[in-house]
C-alpha cells in the first residue's frame, strides 16, 4: 500500500511527491510497521538509539548501547606501521588520537623542512651571487700566440683582435670586399679560348670570386700561350725578289748559270726564297726555301742560288748559314782561286 507522504516533509523538501514505504524491507526493524515517511525515519532512530553493543565490543560508558567511541575499525597495514602496533582493529577515540598526533607530527615536521628549504634556498642564492671559476682561465691558441702553451684568455683575445684589425687594414672591411665582389666584368660568360671549368654564376662570396679568378686566369694563360706558339718562335717573312722571282740552286757555280737561263718562271723544279725583308740576296738576315721559317727550310749551306730566266738578270749569289748569309753576289761566277802545281817550282796552274 502507498502512502501520501506530507508536502513538507524533510525527504521532500517541500516538494508534493509519493514515497511507497511498501517498497522499503522493515523486517530487521522492532517496532510497528512504519506507514509515512516520518514513521520511518522515527523507526530507524528508535532502533539505533536501543542497539545492545554488540559482542566483542567494549561498553566504554557502560550503558549497554552502541556509543560512536565503542565502533571497532578495521585498519590498513599502513596504518599499523605508522602507530607501530600489530592488532588490525582499533577503536575510533584510539583512531582518532593517532592520526591527529600524525597530523600535529607531520606539522612539525613540514615546518621544519619549510626551514630547511628556505635556507638551501638563501644558500643557493649566494652561491649564484658568486663568481663561477677562475678569474682569468687559460687555453691553449692555434696560432694567434704561441701554440702547444696555456695562455691566459684575455692574452689570446687581445691577439686575435690586433690580428683582426690588421687583416681588415689589409684585404678592407667586409663591406669593402662585397662591393668588390659585386664589381665583376658583364662578359665573363665569353671565354677568350676556353673555360676549363664552368664560372660560379652570380658569385656572392669572397670564395666563389677566386674560384671565378682562377677560371679566367687559365684562360688567360692558355690564350697567351696559343699566341706565343702560333707568332712568338715564328718569323714573319715575305717572297725574296717579287712574285715572279724564282731561284734554282747547285753547289757549282757554273753549272747554275747555264740552266738558269734556259728556265723561265716556275720551270724545271725552280721555287720561292723568302726572308724577312723581301730584299734580294740581302746578307744581314737568313733566307728560306718555305714560307715557314724553320731550320730544316733555311737555304743550304754553301749552295749557290740562282735567278731564273732572262728578267732576273741571272743574278747569283752562295748563302752561308752564318752571316753574311749571301756572299759572291753577282751575274757571273767568282774566279778560281789559283793553286800551286808543283810546289818545288812555286808554278801557278
Amino acid at each position: 500500500m502507498a502512502f501520501e507522504s506530507s508536502d513538507k516533509s524533510g525527504l521532500n523538501n517541500g516538494r508534493t511527491a509519493r514515497l511507497d514505504i511498501s517498497n522499503i524491507n522493515q523486517g530487521g526493524l522492532k517496532g510497528e510497521r512504519a506507514a509515512t515517511d516520518e514513521q520511518l525515519l522515527q523507526l530507524i532512530i528508535d532502533n539505533l538509539a536501543g542497539q545492545a553493543v554488540p559482542a566483542g565490543t567494549k561498553d566504554l560508558n557502560n550503558d549497554g548501547k552502541v556509543d560512536v567511541n565503542d565502533l571497532i575499525f578495521s585498519v590498513s597495514e599502513a596504518y599499523k606501521r605508522y602507530s607501530k602496533t600489530q592488532s588490525d582493529k582499533v577503536t575510533l577515540p584510539n583512531l582518532i588520537d593517532s592520526l591527529t598526533k600524525g597530523i600535529a607530527v607531520l606539522h612539525t615536521d613540514l615546518s621544519i623542512q619549510k626551514k630547511i628549504a628556505q635556507g638551501l634556498e638563501t644558500q643557493l642564492l649566494e652561491q649564484k651571487k658568486k663568481a663561477v671559476g677562475e678569474a682569468n682561465p687559460k687555453i691553449y691558441s692555434s696560432g694567434t700566440v704561441e701554440q702547444n702553451k696555456l695562455h691566459p684568455i684575455e692574452k689570446i683575445v687581445q691577439a686575435t683582435e690586433a690580428k683582426v684589425v690588421s687583416s681588415e687594414k689589409l684585404i678592407g672591411t667586409t663591406t669593402d670586399i662585397a662591393k668588390s665582389i659585386s664589381n665583376q666584368v658583364a662578359d665573363l660568360n665569353q671565354p677568350l679560348t676556353e673555360y676549363n671549368g664552368p664560372l660560379v654564376q652570380g658569385a656572392a662570396t669572397l670564395a666563389d670570386t677566386v674560384k671565378n679568378m682562377w677560371t679566367i686566369i687559365a684562360d688567360l694563360r692558355n690564350t697567351v700561350k696559343i699566341l706565343l706558339e702560333e707568332t712568338g718562335n715564328k718569323l714573319s717573312v715575305g717572297r725574296m725578289g717579287d712574285i715572279y722571282t724564282f731561284f734554282i740552286h747547285s753547289n757549282v757555280c757554273t753549272t747554275i748559270i747555264a740552266n738558269a737561263k734556259s728556265i723561265d718562271g716556275a720551270g724545271n723544279n725552280a721555287r720561292d726564297l723568302w726572308n724577312e725583308t723581301g730584299v734580294l740576296f740581302d746578307p744581314s738576315i737568313p733566307a728560306f726555301t718555305s714560307a715557314v721559317p724553320s731550320v730544316s727550310s733555311e737555304c743550304l749551306n754553301g749552295a749557290w742560288y740562282c735567278v731564273t730566266g732572262t728578267k732576273g738578270g741571272n743574278t747569283l749569289a752562295m748563302y752561308s748559314r752564318t752571316a753574311p748569309f749571301w756572299q759572291n753576289v753577282g751575274s757571273t761566277c767568282p774566279a778560281p782561286k789559283k793553286t800551286y802545281n808543283d810546289p818545288s817550282t812555286l808554278e801557278l796552274e
